[in-house]
């Protein structure tokens, strides 16, 4: 596989990029944050979609770019002989996916869709996403963390890599079939039951509800003959109910004659009781007529001493209000007299206040001047502390190590500069010291002007508040004056009212009289009310005398329609007893055939149970023959499963066994290479623990420099790279990508890197190079420098 162009647009930090790419080794040199490892993520994202960003899709598209702009990749690669142009990009606010895939030649795409092509470019590659990174991807932080993992962590990390873990998968998962089958069987036999005895059973059930269907048969004919025996009986009873129903019906007629009869001898007597006392009513009416002839002479007389007493008493409730006026005036007049000298302050209280304000205002610009000061002579001294440190420590660590130490500015050993750089080191300790030193003098100055400040404010702070609050009780007074000033006037207002009413009127009104008369009328009103009621009774004579001929005409009629009644009841010739004769045999047949239904339905619900249990037991042997045959099928199975689990095993021993020489062979070529048959030979136990054979004796990685340890984890990286990448079964993937793998290294030792990954050419064709490391522009034959243009943009540049 061979990458052949990239185009990006508003992708991350490159906002429009289309480069080519050559085969050889490519350097992407740039500083950190530029964006080069986002250049070649680009690559994976466009084989494998989402899965290979380090974020969300959402935060693909490039930050400084509006929503409705498009974010995609294009890239163009060589495969197997053939090429193909795969397109991926992201639409709208929602960032909606689109994907395609084109081989060169053919104008239909042959997968569309993330899932579509995701499945094509694993099918095409014969390496999903994670077997495509091992292959593909080396970077410092990954070598180092495989060196400093623990044994069976290593193992496992390595595994994974090579994809033996996907075998370790498979093997837990036939165990776990396993497992459950086992408890499944275990579940099914506990579950078993005796086929003897299910046979047993069904035969007693069956000889059982042959007796019960027999006793069924005579029980039916039974309930035959009781219900014919209540049918004869009930019509008997109901010619008496029918008879029983025509004397109750006479019964109750008469008996309804009877209480008209005695209500109607009630009423007549009700009125001639009520005609009497009209009569008496007439008798007293004429006296009580002639003793109210007065009363309307009087009501007139009342009706104006009334008036005369309403302005009587108006006129003494304004002279009570008036002396209550005068007692509210003279009370507000001594409040004003209270609160006058109060208000007096209020001038020089305000004066004093404008006063304390510019000063506070003064107080807080010096307050905030002095925390300024503070605030910058403890950063000084933060400063002066942190880079007294920092250099105290290249110091110790110069000393330490001596002229074979790093330049702490070119990472060269000192050599001869050794004692140049020392006392370099020496002079700018002493001198952050002083600085340090003064910027202490600094800061104790400082504080203590600002905690002076700080106490005048909070004094000033303080006569403010207590001003603040003398003011609020005079201007709370101010404002209870003016209310006491406003209520005085009105009051005053309506005293001179009262008092001119009251001096123009003159009431001449006899209390004696008044209430004489008021006695008089009440006295003859009430027996004009005694009249009216007499009157309405008087009325009534002649309609009580025409009510007494109606009720006695009524008794006369009543009284032959009873004797009538009497004669039809006994023509009727009902007997009680010989009713509740009929009745009490209808109710013992009905008992009678209500318990031979009773026992008709035992039986019947007997024979049912006794069908329900032959049914069941009958399927429940069916059951147990089917559950015998599922235990033999799980039983086979388990015997397979166990037998699947033990050939996972070998074959996982067996291809580690042939992968972990192979890798180790292949990292030895490399560390040959590298080192120019310094070392030439790297071992591998099961744990993937590394031994470097120096000579002919293998030591264990610890034991080298760290240069040394970071090439030949390198080394075994790449080698892991070539393992996958042809064991995978589809064509050569015939690049690399290197992430920062020069950390450690000097130039030297860079150069024997680089010339030995150009013998690599027919495995690895392409080879990308990320560093920050400018140097090596001259060692690489392609070069792609990427800049940031600004915090949101990058670019790239072709250099060779």
């Amino acid at each position: 596989m061979i990458i052949k162009s990239l185009k990006l647009e508003n992708y991350r930090r490159f906002e429009q990029l289309d480069i080519d790419l050559p085969e050889t080794v490519i350097g992407i040199i740039g500083r950190n944050g530029s964006g080069k490892s986002t250049l070649v993520e680009a690559i994976s994202w466009a084989l494998y979609g989402n899965r290979f960003v380090r974020t969300d899709k959402n935060d693909i598209r490039s930050q400084h770019v509006d929503t409705s702009k498009d974010c995609s990749a294009e890239m163009i690669f060589e495969y197997g002989g053939a090429e193909y142009r795969i397109i991926r990009k992201l639409k709208g606010k929602n960032a909606i996916s689109e994907s395609a895939v084109y081989r060169t030649g053919i104008d239909e795409p042959q997968a569309v869709q993330d899932r579509g092509v995701n499945a094509f470019i694993e099918q095409l590659l014969k390496l999903d996403y994670r077997s495509f990174t091992a292959s593909v991807f080396a970077k410092q932080k990954e070598l180092a963390k495989l060196a400093s993992l623990q044994p069976e962590q290593r193992r496992q990390t390595i595994n994974r890599l090579i994809n033996i873990d996907q075998i370790d998968r498979a093997r837990d998962q036939v165990r776990r079939d396993r497992n459950d089958k086992q408890s499944t069987l275990k579940g099914m036999q506990s579950g078993l039951k005796d086929m003897v005895d299910l046979k047993q059973r069904l035969k007693l059930l069956k000889t059982e509800k042959s007796k019960t269907d027999e006793n069924l048969s005579e029980q039916n004919k039974a309930v035959g003959r009781v219900n014919h025996a209540h049918k004869t009986a009930q019509q008997e009873y109901d010619s008496a109910a029918e008879l029983r129903e025509k004397f109750q019906n006479v019964t109750s007629r008469i008996e309804s004659a009877q209480q008209r009869i005695k209500d109607q001898t009630q009423f007549l007597k009700t009125n001639q009781d009520e005609l009497a006392n009209i009569k008496k009513a007439e008798e007293d009416l004429a006296p009580l007529q002639t003793r109210i002839e007065p009363l309307p002479g009087l009501l007139k007389k009342k009706e104006t001493l009334d008036a005369d007493y309403k302005r009587y008493n108006d006129l003494q409730i304004k002279r009570e209000k008036q002396t209550h006026l005068k007692d509210l005036v003279k009370q507000d007049q001594v409040e004003l007299e209270r609160l006058n000298p109060e208000l007096e302050t209020q001038e020089n209280l305000l004066t004093r206040k404008q006063k304390l304000n510019r000063d506070k205002q003064q107080l807080e610009t010096e307050l905030a001047q002095w925390r300024e000061k503070v605030k910058q002579a403890h950063a000084d001294l933060k400063t002066a502390e942190f880079r007294g440190k920092e250099l105290s420590n290249k110091l110790d660590e110069i000393r330490k190590l001596g002229p074979d130490s790093p330049c702490p500015v070119c990472t060269q050993k000192l050599g001869n500069h050794f004692e140049e750089v020392t006392q370099d080191h020496e002079k700018q300790l002493k001198q952050l010291r002083q600085d340090y030193k003064t910027a202490k003098q600094t800061e104790t100055a400082a504080q203590s002007g600002e905690s002076d400040c700080q106490q005048k404010l909070d004094e000033t702070r303080r006569q403010l508040e207590g001003l603040s609050v003398d003011l609020s009780r005079i201007e709370q007074a101010k404002q209870q004056a003016g209310d006491i000033n406003k209520r005085l006037a009105s009051n005053q207002t309506l005293l001179q009212q009262l008092q001119r009413i009251i001096q123009a009127k003159d009431i001449d009104y006899d209390a004696e009289l008044h209430e004489e008369i008021n006695t008089e009328c009440t006295e003859l009103q009430r027996i004009q009310q005694t009249v009216i009621q007499l009157q309405e009774r008087v009325k009534r004579k002649p309609v009580l005398e025409e009510q007494i001929t109606q009720n006695r005409k009524t008794i006369r009629d009543l009284e032959t329609r009873l004797s009538e009644l009497e004669s039809e009841r006994k023509a009727l010739d009902y007997d009680e007893e010989r009713f509740q004769q009929k009745k009490r045999r209808v109710d013992e047949l009905a008992a009678e055939r209500d318990k031979a239904i009773e026992t008709l339905n035992d039986l019947k619900e007997k024979s049912a149970v006794l069908a329900s249990r032959i049914e069941n037991t009958e399927q429940d042997i069916q059951e147990q023959k089917q559950r015998l045959k599922e235990i033999d099928v799980l039983r086979e199975d388990i015997s397979y499963l166990n037998a699947l689990d033990e050939h996972f095993g070998r074959f996982r021993l067996h291809l580690a066994g042939r992968v972990r020489p192979f890798i180790a062979a292949r990292a030895s070529e490399l560390i040959k290479l590298t080192t120019l048959s310094r070392y030439t030979t790297l071992e591998l136990d099961e744990d993937y623990t590394i031994r470097l054979f120096d000579g002919n004796i293998p030591h264990l990685l610890e034991r080298f420099s760290g240069g040394e340890q970071d090439l030949t984890n390198l080394c075994l990286r790449i080698a892991i790279s070539q393992v996958v990448a042809e064991r995978s079964g589809g064509a050569p993937i015939n690049f690399i990508i290197l992430d920062e793998i020069f950390g450690s290294q000097d130039t030297e030792r860079r150069e024997l890197i680089l010339n030995a990954l150009s013998y690599l050419s027919s495995q690895f064709r392409q080879i990308l190079i990320i560093t920050h490391i400018d140097s090596i522009q001259d060692m690489l034959p392609a070069i792609f420098q990427v800049s940031a243009d600004d915090h949101q943009t990058s670019s790239v540049r072709v250099l060779a």
